[in-house]
């Protein structure tokens, strides 16, 4: 695994390291939402190991339904473009940017790496993944339909608090009967399947490939500037 850098956005212009604007519109997404949380994971891969350690990724079930309202319907799962996995600025792409479907895309590409990365850290470390529920933060607020938001005080009260949706992922962190489990997606406490591109180990190394590149490509880059 590449050792990920902290500095994926530099702030002296050197062109030759990635950048978020790289990345394009959907850069914040995916850097925020899957580069974040991937790059940390693999950085501290040593010491996870030594502490024989449980990673937790907070991804959201919107990955298994795009739709901001779902009544009756077939869910919409996030789409991904296998296509394009050997360039991070394509997965969330300019052309046909939809705000939420992005960020849905990015979890998506999160726990695509978490089965990965649970194959590959496997006896060592779990990596798993959970959707907390839906939390009254101020993240539902900006993504709550225009509609809805006269009825926002009333959501919210039917909502989790902040610390009901920490407990799943509390959970997954403490949980003496999680010992050993990995490689899962829960929603809360629910063992929960992902779309099935999510399984697909062509995809799952073709993302890791791609994004190990992305990262060490701006570690290269500080060594030598």
């Amino acid at each position: 695994m590449a050792r990920a850098a902290s500095r994926v956005d530099d702030a002296t212009g050197d062109r030759t390291r990635p950048r978020l604007d790289d990345l394009a519109i959907g850069g914040m997404h995916v850097a925020v939402d899957y580069l974040a949380a991937y790059g940390m994971t693999v950085l501290l891969a040593s010491q996870l190991r030594s502490g024989r350690a449980r990673v937790v990724n907070v991804a959201s079930d919107t990955l298994r339904d795009t739709r901001r309202l779902k009544g009756g319907g077939q869910p919409r799962p996030a789409t991904l473009d296998i296509d394009a996995l050997g360039d991070l600025a394509l997965l969330n792409p300019t052309a046909g940017f939809v705000p939420f479907e992005a960020y849905a895309r990015a979890k998506l590409l999160t726990v695509i790496a978490g089965y990965a990365l649970a194959r590959t850290l496997a006896g060592e470390v779990t990596v798993n993944a959970v959707h907390p529920g839906i939390v009254a933060t101020d993240i539902i607020r900006d993504v709550m339909p225009a509609a809805l938001r006269q009825f926002g005080g009333l959501l919210r009260r039917a909502m989790l608090t902040p610390e009901q949706g920490a407990a799943a992922a509390l959970r997954l962190a403490t949980d003496p009967d999680l010992d050993g489990v990995t490689g899962r997606y829960f929603v809360r406490d629910t063992d929960t399947p992902t779309p099935p591109v999510s399984y697909s180990v062509d995809v799952q190394t073709r993302l890791i490939a791609t994004t190990d590149r992305f990262l060490e490509s701006g570690t290269q880059s500080s060594r030598n500037g």
